[in-house]
């Protein structure tokens, strides 16, 4: 099934927050749980670096750069 352009599947999961809806398969769903914490650190890498007093598009780039890495590391820790 397709609501608003995303694909749910049965006994998927659906979250939804001001940033968007995304759905979670049940089979990760316990995996997922216990990395929201880490995924909320990897945002703060760059929202604590927009909050600082020096901010310069290429500071911006390696703070984008640091929170993909760290958002794949979680990514691949989710397909073990």
């Amino acid at each position: 099934m397709k609501v608003g352009g995303l694909t749910i599947k049965p006994g998927d999961l659906i979250h939804g927050d001001c940033n968007g809806v995304t759905t979670i398969p049940i089979d990760i769903a316990n995996k997922v749980a216990a990395l929201c914490e880490h995924y909320v650190d990897a945002e703060a890498i760059i929202l604590n670096y927009l909050k600082s007093d020096q901010v310069t598009p290429q500071g911006l780039g390696e703070a984008l750069q640091e929170c993909r890495r760290t958002l794949q590391q979680l990514a691949d820790g989710l397909k073990q």
